[in-house]
C-alpha cells in the first residue's frame, strides 16, 4: 500500500504502511491526479529492489512544478528530482531519471551474478 502524506490534503490510505510515503506540498491534487501518480510510484516500487522504503514528494512554487524520488534499500540509495512548467513534464523527467538508475542497478546485478555462476565470463 502506499502511505500518502497530504498537507491539508486526504487523509493516508495505510499509516502503518511506510514502504511508500508520498507528500504534496501546494501541488494540485485532483483524485486523478493522485491516481496516476500512484501509479507511476507503485511501478517503481515493482522494479526496485525487494527492501525498498520510497519516499516521494511533489509540489509547486509559482509556476513551477517539482518532484523528488528517494528510494532506500540494502543495494543502494536512488535519488532523483525534475522540475518542468508541466506535471506531466516533471513527472516524465523524474521516473526516467530513477528508471536509468534503477536499470543500471539491475544489469550490474545480473552480471555478477552471471559471472559467480559462470566464472569463466569475467
Amino acid at each position: 500500500m502506499v502511505h500518502v502524506k497530504n498537507i491539508n490534503l486526504v487523509e493516508p490510505e495505510n499509516p502503518k504502511d511506510e514502504t511508500v510515503q508520498i507528500h504534496y506540498k501546494n501541488f494540485p491534487h485532483s483524485a486523478a491526479l493522485q491516481t496516476y501518480l500512484k501509479g507511476i510510484v507503485h511501478g517503481l516500487q515493482h522494479e526496485s529492489p525487494s527492501d525498498s522504503v520510497l519516499k516521494v514528494s511533489f509540489s509547486k512554487t509559482g509556476r513551477v512544478f517539482k518532484g523528488m524520488v528517494n528510494i532506500y534499500s540494502r543495494a543502494g540509495r536512488f535519488f532523483a528530482r525534475a522540475e518542468d512548467l508541466t506535471i506531466n513534464a516533471m513527472s516524465h523527467k523524474l521516473f526516467e531519471r530513477v528508471r536509468r538508475q534503477l536499470d543500471k542497478w539491475k544489469a550490474q546485478r545480473f552480471r555478477i551474478h552471471r559471472e559467480l555462476k559462470d566464472p569463466e565470463m569475467r
